[in-house]
């Protein structure tokens, strides 16, 4: 199971937001992950705009409220990965246009 908390802080990064990875393990559910953007910055909220689980529990995707790089929310699409029981942030698929607000990875 895949829950966001998009006001989590990261030491000093301020609501960068967080997915929290739960596993069924001897019938109850236990916090096994937590998982931040490696170049979030305040107020991201991680996953404040959809947060996808794949079937196999092994892959989660997350969309950011705000993720401003070279354009004012330009927007972006986190994935995550879980190998032999490590989680890797595969990507961050942000989308560079020349528009102020696209807004990419609303409903991810």
């Amino acid at each position: 199971m895949a829950i966001n908390a998009a006001t989590e802080d990261n030491g000093p990064i301020s609501e960068v937001g967080a997915i929290f990875i739960f596993d069924r393990i001897n019938n109850q559910w236990i916090q096994t992950a937590r998982l931040f953007p490696n170049d979030g910055v305040d107020d991201e909220q991680l996953g404040t705009l959809g947060t996808s689980l794949s079937e196999d529990g092994n892959t989660v995707v997350a969309g950011p409220l705000i993720h401003s790089g070279a354009f004012n929310h330009e927007g972006a699409v986190y994935v995550f990965h879980r190998t032999n029981d490590a989680w890797v942030q595969e990507r961050n698929s942000s989308r560079r246009l020349r528009a102020t607000i696209s807004c990419l990875g609303h409903g991810a």
